[in-house]
């Protein structure tokens, strides 16, 4: 392997690193909005 296939190759898993990283921190924001917002209804069932 050359100097630039290895440039190439780290570059290529960095950017999968990242995207996977992102991919991750979106699907947790997402499922704990989502788990608040069942919470929260639960409650106003519970207060009606």
């Amino acid at each position: 392997m050359n100097l630039w296939q290895g440039i190439l190759w780290f570059t290529v898993k960095g950017l999968f690193l990242v995207a996977v990283a992102y991919a991750g921190i979106k699907l947790g924001i997402y499922l704990r909005k989502r788990h608040n917002d069942k919470l929260a209804k639960s409650e106003d069932n519970n207060n009606a």
